[in-house]
This record gives C-alpha cells, structure tokens and sequence, in this order.
C-alpha cells in the first residue's frame, strides 16, 4: 500500500512526546510529500551498518513515517544537519543517528544524537558531546551499542545492548594515566578498570578492542535536505 507522509513538525513533537536533543520542541510545520519519503526509504535501505556490510531492509513499521517525522522536523534539521542509519538487532527497524558534523569523533563545540523506534514513536536514546570528546560506536554483529568519552588522561568507554528501547549495560572500561603525583613528583602507573575493578592492560585492551572496534564507529554519512 502506498504510503503518504504529511508531517507536521509541531505536531508530531506534541502527539509522539519526541523531545528533541538539546532543543526546544517548538518546530515549524512541515510537510513530507511522497517524493521525499521514497528517497529517504531508499536511503535507509541503502546505509551501510557498517564500513563493509549493507544494513538490512526495512521492515514496514520502521517504513513507515517516524524517521521522517524526525528528519523533516525544523528544530532537528537545523540543529543536526547530518544522519546515518544503522540496524543494530538485525530486526528491520534501524537506529537513526544524527550529527552536527560528519565526524565520528564528536569534540568540543559538536553534539550527536541517537533516536529508535520505540511503541510505536521515535525516542531519543542517548546525546553525546563535551569537551573531551566522544564517539558512538555500534556493532551489529554483538547487538552492542557502545559510547566512548575522553578527557585529559583519562579514556571510558560504556557498553550497552538495546532491549524495549531501554539501555542495558554489558559492561564499562576506564584507563586513568599515567598520572603525576604533585606530592612526590613521580608518574603513576596507568590504572585499568573493567566494571570499576582493577585488571590487567592486556585484559583491558582485548576487551576495548572487542567493544571499540574502528570498523564500527559511527561516522555520519548523509547530508538531511528533507
């Protein structure tokens, strides 16, 4: 059955309970004609989960008009100008992340957004950015979804599964160091945590290197003209 989207920004950010990330819910109505919904499906279908790997076709619930809602929507377009679908669970209805910049390393001045389809409505999942900088990270093949921070000395990455539109944390890593010590002058060794327990460095790395995989960071590849 063909499908119509009219879109109302203002309307859908009332009826669906969207909040939008890091911005006010007060968005221009906007219409999406049937030319737009048909190219932006066809994108959606075409993203690469990965590098390597085509993510899988959509199924119809996630065909229907929720990315657009989000997409054509004036306060997201303007604030995350960039997108890029993923289909972590394999199960048709992909996650749409959405990007001040096309980076995959979201510094100081940037910010990411990442939004599922969730009871029916779009959710906002998880915002990043700051400072030190951050990354998303998904891995279709695990179903992980991890999130990556830094500051001065410090690295942390948190590891999470997505389940009924919730995050369920599969484990965390932190490396603080080397560190000076003002009172000796000395550097500390560098400090490994897996699940705030101390482990070993190769320990620590095979488990970042699992979770942390550069083929699955998140780049931000499609420029929203909707």
């Amino acid at each position: 059955m063909k499908k119509r989207f009219l879109v109302m920004a203002a309307a859908a950010v009332l009826a669906l309970g969207l909040t939008a990330c890091g911005s006010s819910s007060g968005s221009n109505a906007t219409t999406a004609k049937d030319a737009a919904a048909t190219e932006i499906s066809s994108e959606a279908k075409a993203a690469p989960a990965t590098s390597s790997e085509a993510a899988p076709e959509l199924s119809e619930a996630a065909g229907s008009d929720w990315y657009m809602q989000v997409l054509t929507d004036q306060t997201y377009k303007k604030d995350y100008p960039y997108y890029r679908f993923v289909d972590l669970n394999g199960d048709g209805v992909p996650l749409l992340f959405l990007s001040t910049t096309q980076k995959s390393f979201i510094g100081d001045g940037d910010k990411a957004c990442l939004i599922a389809y969730v009871d029916g409505q779009p959710k906002v999942i998880k915002e990043i950015g700051g400072a030190g900088g951050e990354s998303f990270y998904c891995d279709p093949q695990n179903h992980t979804l991890s999130f990556f921070s830094r500051l001065s000395g410090e690295g942390h990455l948190e590891v999470f599964t997505l389940k009924d539109g919730e995050l369920v944390q599969v484990t965390s890593l932190d490396r603080y160091g080397p560190m000076h010590d003002p009172k000796t002058g000395d550097n500390k060794d560098t400090v490994y945590l897996q699940d705030g327990k101390d482990i070993k460095e190769d320990v620590f790395e095979e488990a970042w290197n699992k979770y942390a995989d550069e083929k699955f960071i998140i780049t931000y590849d499609e420029k929203n003209t909707f």
